[in-house]
């Protein structure tokens, strides 16, 4: 069974945020404004994006230009980015 996972749209937009800071297209002051957290919970959020989603997204697909699934970074669960392969096993 495929895992299939759906963003809300607050949830894209936020990742959209989030992951403009780790590309550095955006400050952690202006998205933490655009988001309405604290500088210090974005600089947390894109942490946890770099730690967690980037290195599988990496292992996964072998590439780094391209976007990984922050769909559990953003709800803030244990499971990030942990689809496709692994979860197919």
């Amino acid at each position: 069974m495929r895992d299939e996972r759906v963003l809300t749209v607050a949830e894209t937009d936020r990742l959209a945020v989030v992951l403009a800071v780790v590309e550095r297209r955006l400050s952690q002051k202006e998205a933490a404004a655009r988001l309405g957290l604290s500088s210090r919970q974005v600089k947390r959020l894109a942490k946890r994006y770099r730690e967690r989603v980037a290195p599988r997204a990496d292992r996964v697909r072998g590439r780094r230009d391209e976007p990984a699934d922050g769909v559990a970074v953003l709800r803030g669960g244990d499971d990030a980015g942990v689809h496709g392969d692994a979860a197919r096993a």
